[in-house]
């Protein structure tokens, strides 16, 4: 007689030897002594007490063995199979459940019971709208046709973009959360489906969804679709998938035209005259050393090295071949410095001060800086004051940055730029 574990049912232990009577397996009594569970466990043991939990994942493997064997003899492979799928989809009830136990235990030779696919629970509805059950193979096979594709995990779209959004995490990307942001706007069109399910209108939808958004501008459109690109190409690559529609030119997005906004010299010289606290700090680490809220909350005391801020851009801090910056510090900012600023209240402050002087936003302030020194000193001068690395193989392989020679040519320039705006350099 075939053994039909229950956990209620663990046998009897007696004299160094645990049963279960009255039940068998492939013809033998179920026990083991407490040598061959410790030789099968690789472990000593001596009591009841010790080897209980032994015994029990004993009978556990037999259990497994037994479902094995009676899903193997089973008449009813294709209901079985269909049950099974549903299980995979987590559409399990005790319903379903109690009716696989029962295809399981039809014995081998039986032939009264039809082996056909159980409904699907997402397509009952459809099966009873056209009058149709499981009893009929005819039946069975149109309604296999309205059953839903299993999605392999490593086939979904949720599992890619998921991947692909930690792998930019990985690398330190700031951009990550744009990356997601444009994935996740592609995912609520097209749900959990397979990637090699993703199609043209997929795509149409999102793009339709990316040009009606109201306060998106067209950098951040653009930056979006880059994003959206860049995973549908990895896609392309990795599940041969067909993605070249988006390259057609109905779907190009344009920048915005970058918007030059700077300083006058009497807007410059007005908020360095009325700027105090967290707003002063702001103002000339922005006039300085070219830094937005970001690197300002972010400044520390290990900055400052002598005469100099050495601090690269928050934006760049990822990237392996970063440019660190090598600021001469006026008189002025040191006086000024503080650490550990909330970006908030930095913000905050200096939007509400800029709105009370009609003043630019506190960004403009580099691009301010940044036109005089191109003016007045030279495009190379510039470029060392926003920390700019030139994408050309004679910059790129070259030359150094920040030697002693251009940080004398950049502190010279930020002298003039003090002079010029009446700070004390």
């Amino acid at each position: 007689m075939d053994i039909v574990m229950r956990r209620k049912n663990k046998g009897n232990y007696n004299d160094g030897r645990w049963r279960l009577k009255g039940k068998q397996y492939k013809g033998k009594e179920i026990s083991q002594s407490l040598k061959q569970l410790s030789d099968m466990f690789n472990v000593t043991l001596t009591t009841k007490r010790e080897s209980e939990n032994y015994w029990l994942a004993f009978l556990d493997n037999i259990f497994g063995q037994v479902q094995d064997d009676k899903r193997k003899n089973s008449p009813l492979q294709r209901r079985l199979k269909s049950i099974e799928d549903i299980f995979t989809d987590g559409k399990e009830t005790p319903v379903i459940r109690d009716e696989y136990e029962r295809c399981l235990n039809i014995p081998a030779h039986d032939i009264e019971n039809a082996d056909v696919p159980m409904i699907h629970p997402d397509i009952e509805k459809q099966a009873r709208a056209f009058c149709l059950d499981d009893t009929d193979e005819y039946e069975t096979n149109i309604l296999a046709s309205l059953k839903p594709r299993v999605i392999k995990s490593s086939e979904s779209v949720r599992k890619e973009i998921d991947h692909y959004i930690e792998a930019y995490k990985k690398r330190g990307h700031v951009e990550h959360y744009s990356v997601a942001q444009s994935l996740e706007l592609f995912y609520e069109i097209t749900g959990n489906i397979s990637v090699q399910d993703i199609s043209h209108e997929h795509y149409r939808e999102w793009m339709k969804r990316v040009q009606d958004h109201e306060t998106w501008g067209g950098t951040t459109r653009k930056n979006l679709q880059r994003y959206l690109h860049s995973f549908l190409k990895s896609m392309a690559a990795i599940h041969r998938i067909h993605v070249a529609y988006i390259t057609l030119p109905q779907y190009r997005l344009r920048r915005d035209r970058p918007k030059k906004e700077q300083y006058t010299i009497e807007q410059l010289r007005l908020a360095v005259d009325k700027a105090e606290g967290v707003v002063r700090t702001s103002l000339l680490c922005g006039l300085n050393f070219g830094w937005t809220k970001c690197e300002v909350v972010a400044m520390t005391a290990e900055n400052i090295i002598g005469d100099d801020m050495e601090k690269p851009r928050k934006k760049l801090e990822w990237k392996a071949n970063i440019i660190v910056p090598c600021h001469y510090m006026w008189q002025e900012t040191r006086r000024n410095i503080q650490y550990g600023l909330k970006p908030w209240i930095l913000e905050r402050a200096y939007r509400l001060f800029a709105k009370e002087h009609n003043l630019p936003s506190q960004k403009a302030l580099r691009k301010t800086v940044a036109q005089y020194i191109h003016d007045h000193c030279g495009e190379t001068v510039s470029r060392l004051y926003r920390g700019d690395a030139q994408c050309d193989v004679h910059m790129g392989s070259y030359i150094r940055h920040y030697t002693p020679e251009q940080k004398a040519k950049l502190k010279d320039a930020l002298v003039k730029v003090a002079q010029w705006i009446g700070v004390e350099a």
